[in-house]
């Protein structure tokens, strides 16, 4: 794969005539290649059942979890925590629910 070129002239005029030109090549980093790295995703989710009587209970559910510094890798780890903590937030109001005997 040919590495992208910058390339920058400068030219020196003088009453509209050009006294001279040097242009300058460097090797640089395409825009769309991201920098590959670590980075974390971190979601949260939460719901709050009313238990009459003016009382609620909160429930939260969060997930932090390591990912790929690239856009495709931090929506795969987005998608991934988004998907554990919506089951895991439903499986915790369902328990709740059942305990309080609210269902």
């Amino acid at each position: 794969m040919r590495t992208p070129e910058a390339n920058a002239t400068v030219e020196r005029r003088r009453a509209g005539k050009s006294e001279g030109a040097a242009t300058a090549t460097k090797g640089v980093s395409a825009p769309h290649e991201p920098e590959v790295g670590p980075c974390e995703v971190y979601f949260s989710r939460s719901a709050t059942l009313n238990l009459g009587n003016y009382e609620s209970m909160k429930i939260e559910v969060s997930l932090k979890m390591p990912a790929l510094a690239t856009p495709s890798g931090v929506e795969r780890a987005f998608t991934v925590a988004r998907t554990w903590v919506d089951a895991k937030l439903e499986a915790e109001i369902g328990g709740a629910k059942e305990g309080l005997g609210l269902e």
